[in-house]
């Protein structure tokens, strides 16, 4: 046994606050038009479109004040629904310069390459997601943290932090096991590598693993592996990697045949 209850239909829109973008122009983002079923489904995605643009223009302090209280209002026995966005844009934000604090070891030209805004730029939410990420996955810092020193004023031209924590660049890597493989092998490595030589990112390895069959080819297979990354190869965010890789390792356990490889791959990545 249902109840429908009324249909409702929007029957106006009133925007408040919105200086620096028409009220055509929200209409055509958030897709609502007088006289339409009113659906909540439509309307979470019209106030996620609503934030994306303010967002996405520069406007990061942007809110909508009545989100969660007065946002729709009702008429005609509930079957007229009446919208009413009261908009806080705060100002267009724009990079006057950038402060990076943390970085005891790191250039402070490291982590202006990998960041993806400039001086000059409009400051957008997803450029601030965007530069925490690429300076996480350099590896040399442990937290990343971006906002701007004004934050929560008037002011447009901004001073953008940048704070890091930075991780110790030396790795040392050691373990082993034991596998029931070929009847009983033991397996181990060990392995050293440096990140962020001279604060620049670059970074050399080397690693040498083992494995023992002790049960029956009673052989020890080695692999060595020395690497080498320049990170930020003419200036850009090219990588240059360069590995070179030594190893014995069984390849035929019935004949008992043994492969040897030296090899030595050269790659740029972007």
């Amino acid at each position: 046994q249902l109840d429908e209850g009324p249909q409702i239909n929007i029957g106006s829109v009133e925007w408040v606050g919105n200086k620096s973008i028409t009220q055509e122009k929200l209409l055509e983002i958030t897709e609502i038009k007088i006289g339409q079923k009113l659906s909540l489904v439509d309307l979470e995605t019209a106030l996620q479109n609503l934030k994306n643009y303010y967002n996405e223009n520069g406007f990061i302090e942007y809110k909508l004040l009545n989100e969660s209280k007065d946002l729709m209002t009702y008429s005609d026995q509930n079957t007229i629904a009446h919208l009413k966005f009261e908009i806080q844009e705060g100002p267009k934000v724009e990079v006057q310069s950038i402060l990076i604090e943390g970085n005891d070891r790191t250039h402070d030209k490291l982590i202006l390459t990998e960041i993806d805004f400039k001086q000059g730029d409009f400051l957008t939410p997803s450029k601030i997601e965007e530069s925490i990420s690429r300076l996480q996955r350099t590896g040399h810092f442990s937290s990343t943290e971006i906002t701007t020193l004004e934050s929560g004023t008037n002011i447009a031209l901004r001073t953008v932090l940048i704070k890091v924590n930075e991780r110790d660049p030396g790795v040392f890597t050691i373990g082993t096991g034991l596998t029931n493989e070929n009847l009983g092998t033991v397996h181990g490595y060990t392995g050293i590598a440096y990140r962020n030589i001279g604060g620049w990112g670059r970074g050399v390895s080397a690693r040498l693993e083992g494995n023992y069959n002790y049960a029956d080819v009673r052989y020890l297979e080695s692999k060595i592996t020395l690497g080498a990354v320049e990170p930020y190869l003419l200036e850009s965010r090219a990588r240059l990697r360069l590995n070179l890789t030594r190893s014995r390792t069984i390849s035929d356990y019935q004949i008992r045949k043994v492969t040897e490889l030296n090899s030595t791959t050269t790659s740029i990545e972007q």
